[in-house]
């Protein structure tokens, strides 16, 4: 397999994050608000995908969350469950036509560099700061939108006390401060034009949207928009350069795949094409163990237990030698017509012929002492 390019692993990466924050949500219902513990899955996810998120801003409300970043760059949240469960379910349909190519005819119209901005000479620690919005009575006809501070990394800017409320302005004076001690490395956008041939690609690129736009999509902050390179995007259009980032990385979308089992299906994304059916070797497990005779499984499940109880270390150290550890597989099982006690397999005693056959006997023979 060879290696994967820093971009496909940004992508592998993010994609991984997307799925397990689509099943987050999945398991909350119909609930639109904003959980606040998944506020952290937002940021590993925007640390991998969007340049410059090292450090940030993070304004909280009830229903919306606001990112602000990379000198005046910004993302909104905004009930993301319907954002993001609607693109992955639209996804999960496309896997199930087998459709995993969505475009094709991807050319590269051109680049632009954002140069390097901050201090050169930064230490680079990310500044972290939480806040909350609140609407203060400041009198009886009208209400003032103040920002409580709940938390924040341990920066160089440690005189910000935890339950301080500012006003909107000093939350940008803030973000001015941590712009003086960051540093930005230059980065790319790309501007790609497109045929779109899926319904899940339609979505991607916001179609019709595309079409009054030149036909063309935006990718590598990455995220889709019109051409101009938007500083303030909403988290669906996160969504559509990151789906289309990923398809730019690998060429089509055949990494992502349903579990094979059945009661299952859960996405998953392979790391090596072609190398997995299921999402864990749980589900491996629970689906090897659907296809065969629940009996004959048991039983098998149960000779191996007791031949795994009987060669223990203490009998290891009595014998003063070590005997393999045989055990039965689902083969042997294909001509027993019932299951029967453990140690009495004729398949397990058969494995044990030769030198080991009177140790095999002398198992047996305790077995029988004991009744």
């Amino acid at each position: 397999m060879a290696r994967y390019t820093s971009e496909q692993d940004k992508y592998y990466q993010g994609m991984k994050l997307l799925i397990d924050l689509y099943y987050s949500y999945k398991s909350l219902g119909d609930k639109s608000d904003i959980a606040p513990e998944f506020i952290e899955k937002y940021i590993q996810i925007f640390r991998i995908l969007l340049p410059g998120f090292d450090s940030f801003i993070c304004i909280e409300r009830k229903r919306l969350i606001t990112f602000l970043y990379n000198r005046g760059d910004g993302i909104n949240v905004e009930k993301p469950s319907n954002s993001i469960i609607s693109y992955f379910e639209e996804l999960i349909q496309s896997i199930d036509h087998q459709e995993n190519k969505h475009f094709q005819s991807i050319t590269l119209l051109g680049e632009t560099v954002r140069s390097a901005m901050g201090n050169s000479k930064s230490n680079n620690k990310p500044h972290e700061f939480f806040f909350h919005e609140e609407l203060i009575p400041k009198n009886i006809a009208s209400q003032q939108k103040m920002y409580r501070l709940t938390a924040r990394s341990k920066t160089s800017l440690d005189k910000k006390k935890i339950d301080k409320l500012i006003t909107p302005q000093q939350v940008m004076e803030w973000g001015d401060e941590i712009d003086k001690e960051i540093y930005y490395p230059p980065y790319k956008h790309q501007t790609y034009e497109v045929e779109v041939v899926s319904a899940f690609g339609r979505k991607i690129v916001d179609y019709e949207a595309m079409l009054r736009r030149y036909n063309t999509v935006l990718v590598g902050i990455p995220y889709v928009h019109a051409p101009g390179y938007d500083k303030q995007i909403k988290f669906y259009e996160f969504l559509n350069g990151a789906f289309f980032g990923f398809h730019v990385a690998f060429g089509s979308f055949n990494r992502i795949k349903l579990c094979k089992y059945e009661p299952c299906k859960r996405l998953f994304v392979e790391k090596r094409l072609g190398s997995r059916e299921y999402c864990s070797n749980i589900c491996r497990k629970k689906h090897h163990d659907s296809t065969q005779d629940p009996l004959k499984r048991l039983c098998r499940e149960k000779q191996n237990a007791w031949i795994r109880n009987k060669l223990s270390p203490v009998f290891h150290a009595k014998l003063q030698r070590n005997i393999p550890e045989y055990h039965v597989f689902m083969d042997d099982c294909k001509s027993c017509a019932e299951p029967v006690k453990g140690g009495l397999c004729k398949k397990l005693e058969d494995k044990y012929q030769d030198k080991y056959k009177k140790v095999f006997i002398a198992l047996k023979n305790q077995r029988e002492s004991k009744k």
